[in-house]
């Protein structure tokens, strides 16, 4: 018997992504998190 082939709500995750690194900052540790970098922001 075949399992049920599970699906993400596109927009959904997209929204999420979006309120959640709305900010700059946020955004660059993720960045830095993902690509092993260590850049920083000139901004506070």
């Amino acid at each position: 018997m075949k399992e049920p082939e599970v699906t993400a709500n596109r927009c959904f995750k997209s929204r999420l992504f979006v309120m959640l690194f709305e900010d700059k900052k946020e955004l660059l540790e993720l960045y830095n998190a993902v690509s092993g970098k260590n850049y920083r922001t000139g901004w506070s």
